[in-house]
Order: C-alpha cells, then structure tokens, then sequence
C-alpha cells in the first residue's frame, strides 16, 4: 500500500466506452491523515484504508470526449453500502485574486471567489471499524472503492 498525498490521482474508464477510451471519470485524493492516523490508498486495486475518526478528502473530474466536456463531475453522488464511513459534502472553492498585479497592496480589495467550474468533491470520514464499498459516480460512469476502516 502506499500512502496517500495530495494529488494522487485514481482514474478510472466508464463502463461503457473503456475499450473506446471516450470517456472518463477521475479520482484525486486532496488530503491525507493527520499525523498518527492512517489513510492509505492502493490506486491499482482501489482500496482504501482508513483509521477510524480520520478523514480524507476527494474530488471528481471528468473527461466525456463526445461532448467535449473537460471538469467537475456533472451529476455527482457517493454513496456507502455500510455503516462503517461516513461521506460529506465539502466546498472546495479557492480564492483569486482579481486585482492587475500592478495594485497588489496590503490593504486594496479584489479577492473574489471563483465558482466558473464549481469543484465536486467530498470528505470521507472512518465512521467504525469495518468494511464499505463506495460507488462514486457522474454523469460519464460510476467507479468503486473498498474502504475498510481501521481501529
């Protein structure tokens, strides 16, 4: 297993363009355990393992090379076939600056949020020592991922 860290990325084809390579539906871990916990992720057999009480964040992106559609997942859902995780909503938005380099000062205004391309991602939350399968899913397809939760 190897341990999680920020931009890991797991992609995985939908179903029903995998020989046609048409489409795309990306996993990227954004966070990892604090210190003490485990998060670790295996991208080749897409598991999971999660102390219990840590979190992990996760976006999703798609590729749909039919609709020339490059980003966030376009009807996202998670969902857990078991009581032992916990999956939340979280808001990954970041914040621009918008002001000409030329009027950088401590004090000016112009620090705007950017929602162009709104991110969809969620947090993963060990809930109880025990085994979940996720089937995270978008418009292009759905994916799976073996949590099992650590004590």
């Amino acid at each position: 297993m190897m341990p999680t860290r920020p931009r890991v990325a797991w992609c995985v084809p939908a179903l029903l363009c995998a020989l046609a390579a048409c489409s795309q539906t990306n996993v990227t871990f954004l966070t990892t355990a604090l210190v003490g916990a485990t998060a670790d992720v295996d991208v080749d057999a897409r598991t999971l393992e999660l102390s219990r009480g840590a979190a992990i964040a996760f976006e999703c992106s798609e590729a749909d090379f039919f609709a020339d559609y490059f980003g966030p997942c376009r009807d996202f859902s998670v969902e857990s076939d078991g009581d032992a995780v916990d999956v939340r909503r979280v808001h990954l938005e970041q914040l621009e600056d918008t002001r000409p380099p030329e009027t950088h000062t401590a004090t000016g205004g112009g620090v705007s949020l950017t929602a162009e391309n709104e991110r969809t991602g969620r947090v993963l939350v060990g809930r109880a020592a025990g085994a979940a399968t996720l089937t995270i899913s978008s418009l292009t397809g759905s994916a799976e991922l073996e949590v099992q939760v650590l004590e």
